[in-house]
């Protein structure tokens, strides 16, 4: 059996949620979504989707959107994982 990493296949346009955790703290969706908004045309907080921790220290976030292209995905997660203040992006 070879060894080849084989790359996700994903037809463009699609709908594609963008899943990513926080610290509750700053308006981490409120940033979430201003760094999307480099990238994404057209989105806005109806495109968010957020859930606490148990403990309400951490808050994910999804945000679902209509993907053009790979680079378009892979921008705004390079830069949401660039923060600090992200702590896992999915």
């Amino acid at each position: 059996m070879s060894q080849q990493t084989e790359e996700l296949v994903i037809d463009f346009p699609c709908t594609f949620p963008l899943k990513v955790m926080g610290l509750n703290t700053d308006n981490y969706p409120g940033f979430v979504l201003e760094v999307a908004k480099k990238y994404i045309n057209g989105i806005d907080e109806s495109c968010l989707k957020t859930r606490l921790s148990k403990n309400e220290k951490y808050i994910a976030v999804t945000l679902t959107f209509l993907a053009h292209n790979r680079e378009q995905i892979d921008n705004v997660y390079l830069e949401l994982n660039a923060s600090d203040r992200t702590k896992m992006a999915i």
